[in-house]
């Protein structure tokens, strides 16, 4: 599944059966190597509410999920039932003179994962310093879809 955000240049490609992030692809359409992201493992299947799953990303990163729900969700594409998902994320680094590994920030993102659309309905992200440089995350919310 290709998915293009509005103001952004690249496109995500999604496993279809996980639903998680691949890659990343050029406006060209070439692959970007490497290409990594938070979305990386952002669903485990089955969802179920209380269930919680973890994963490590790049740079010392660790996330949390948990499905805190399931919601009637109204937005732009029409109105469905869905998950609604915590994901937590924590940055660790390592500092050379106190000789050791620091948790240096935290935040948060929210989502809504609809089983009938096979996607996320919207997202929202905490309005925090640690989340400023993920400017292509603000809040997000499905306009329309068409499956296949």
């Amino acid at each position: 599944m290709i998915v293009k955000y509005s103001g952004q240049n690249e496109l995500s490609a999604f496993n279809r059966k996980t639903m998680n992030l691949d890659h990343l692809i050029t406006k060209e359409g070439k692959k970007i190597e490497g290409s990594v992201s938070f979305h990386q493992k952002l669903l485990d299947f089955p969802l179920q509410v209380g269930k919680k799953w973890k994963n490590e990303s790049p740079k010392n990163t660790y996330n949390s999920f948990e499905v805190e729900g399931v919601e009637k969700v109204s937005i732009p594409a029409g109105a469905f039932m869905a998950y609604k998902i915590l994901y937590r994320q924590d940055k660790h680094e390592y500092n050379q003179f106190a000789r050791g590994v620091f948790k240096v920030g935290e935040g948060w993102l929210r989502y809504w994962y609809s089983p009938e659309v096979k996607f996320w309905l919207k997202m929202e992200r905490e309005k925090s310093m640690f989340w400023e440089n993920q400017k292509r995350y603000q809040e997000i919310e499905l306009i329309s879809y068409r499956l296949k």
